[in-house]
């Protein structure tokens, strides 16, 4: 097979023209964390490589009007280390600072780590629980998903072959709330973790009830799972570890796990029922440490 032809256009309207005449047949190449392995083994065969580093916008973190602008072609390092984030985010840094090793988070670039699709990665459920959403641009025009609708499991995602992510939006989080990310990991640092919980979680004025509660999970099955039940047990209710293993509980029948060389469905289930009642605990001493 022959190599795939590179390409690196200017700006952003000419990288949308070749993805519409190319179609499945081009892959956007951004870290190559994801990609290069996949092609490697003869998973992916693109005939062109669309390289986006020359394009002039799209590879930085800032203050946006209503919260965090993370440009697609940042590397999770950038996003990690921006001053930005520290700010507006409380817990983001901390949380990126776990996901891999600083090699691949130097390497690895935010629109990548989207685009391919995998449920095993944070970065997702990170920006779930934010709220955030990504920003779309064709030849066609711009559209806007949330990460709801991002992943359709099984590595599809609702990016359309001839779109590009440009960025992703974080729009300013509830006052006094803090994100917390657990995982754990059976391997190497590096490696895939067996589950994965982030948690946005926030008190009322009085510091009495819960008035913030997002849930997210990693490895709890195709796509990256969002718990309605168990933020529905949390909001309003007073913070107390009763409460929190009943929201523990709840997830455990929310996820769809399969069994894998990381554990077994039945493992999963547990951990994840473990590690959403520790990261409750970890966020609420946050909270009140503020």
């Amino acid at each position: 097979m022959s190599e795939p032809e590179f390409l690196a256009p200017a700006r952003l309207s000419e990288a949308a023209q070749i993805l519409a005449e190319h179609g499945t047949d081009a892959r956007v190449l951004g870290g190559g964390t994801a990609l290069l392995p996949l092609m490697r083994r003869r998973i992916a065969t693109p005939r062109v490589l669309l390289g986006l580093h020359r394009i002039p916008g799209i590879a930085e973190v800032n203050h946006h009007f209503s919260g965090l602008r993370i440009g697609a072609r940042a590397t999770l390092r950038t996003l990690e280390t921006a001053s930005a984030v520290g700010g507006l985010i409380p817990g983001l840094g901390d949380a990126l600072a776990r996901i891999g090793v600083v090699r691949i988070r130097n390497q690895a670039t935010v629109g990548g780590t989207l685009a391919c699709g995998d449920p095993r990665l944070d970065l997702p459920a990170l920006l779930a629980v934010l709220d955030a959403d990504l920003r779309l641009v064709s030849t066609r025009g711009e559209r806007t998903i949330g990460f709801g609708d991002l992943y359709a499991g099984d590595g599809a995602t609702a990016v359309r072959p001839d779109e590009l992510i440009v960025d992703v939006h974080v729009p300013f989080q509830p006052a006094g709330s803090t994100l917390v990310h657990l995982k754990y990991l059976p391997g190497t640092e590096g490696g895939y973790p067996t589950v994965g919980v982030a948690v946005r979680l926030g008190l009322d004025e009085a510091g009495e009830r819960i008035a913030d509660a997002r849930l997210a999970l990693v490895g709890a099955g195709p796509a990256t799972v969002v718990a309605p039940a168990a933020q529905d047990a949390l909001l309003g209710a007073r913070p107390t570890g009763e409460v929190f293993a009943e929201a523990a509980a709840a997830v455990r029948d929310e996820i769809a796990p399969e069994t894998d060389s990381l554990g077994t469905a039945e493992y999963k289930r547990a951990m994840a029922e473990v590690f959403t009642r520790r990261a409750l605990t970890e966020a609420l001493a946050r909270v009140r440490a503020t």
